[in-house]
């Protein structure tokens, strides 16, 4: 064992060493001071993370809840624009238009049924299935145009294959469109289908030549 009290210099030795653990365990301790404090302030951070994921879960399920109620409101109103723009031409069947969706790999997917009033899936005879496919798409993009809040609805021949008796039917369909503030820009060679509503008729022709649309004439009614 070394005798510290008979060698001086080697007790000053022994201090200094002493001195320089001291020295290094009071730095070592500061240095676990400040990681506890920054410890400290990571776990209040992470528990501030941890409320926001939470908030921005719970903020996803309301708006997945709200987006499903959106499309089962929109889907609603074309299902009740279509079944009104069927009964109009077709009172008698008491069409109810649904419309069936489904994603599939991320794909949407849409189906339309019609039922009649006893609720059986009812698909249209010969005699009415050209006219219910002109009426579906026609209440379809009615319904569209309004949800978007366009005031603009554009109608190509939609009708030229319907009946005499059909097409004077979808005259009032139209004015009312007209009436509740939608400009209709209707494209046809049949006047039947608008002539009772105030309107601007404009006549044109295709040129053969340059192939260009000439404007014959512009007439208000």
């Amino acid at each position: 064992m070394t005798d510290f009290r008979n060698n001086k210099k080697l007790y000053e030795m022994y201090l200094d060493r002493l001195k320089l653990d001291y020295e290094k365990a009071k730095e070592m301790n500061d240095k676990i001071t400040i990681l506890r404090k920054r410890l400290q302030h990571v776990n209040l951070l992470l528990d501030d993370v941890e409320n926001y994921v939470k908030n921005l879960n719970f903020l996803l399920r309301v708006v997945n809840i709200e987006e499903t109620n959106f499309k089962k409101r929109r889907l609603g109103y074309l299902n009740q624009s279509i079944t009104e723009a069927l009964a109009e031409i077709f009172p008698n069947e008491q069409f109810i238009a649904k419309i069936d969706c489904d994603v599939v790999r991320g794909k949407n997917y849409a189906q339309l049924i019609l039922y009649d009033r006893d609720g059986n899936e009812r698909m249209p005879f010969v005699q009415e299935g050209k006219m219910c496919q002109y009426l579906i798409s026609f209440a379809a993009v009615k319904g569209v145009t309004t949800a978007l809040g366009s005031d603009t609805m554009f109608i190509d021949e939609a009708f030229g294959a319907a009946s005499a008796d059909n097409t004077q039917k979808m005259g009032p369909i139209i004015q009312n469109i007209a009436e509740n503030g939608i400009q209709v820009i209707l494209v046809s060679q049949n006047s039947s289908l608008y002539e009772n509503i105030p309107h601007r008729e404009i006549y044109f022709h295709k040129d053969s030549i340059t192939q260009s649309v000439v404007i014959d004439s512009i007439t208000d009614y």
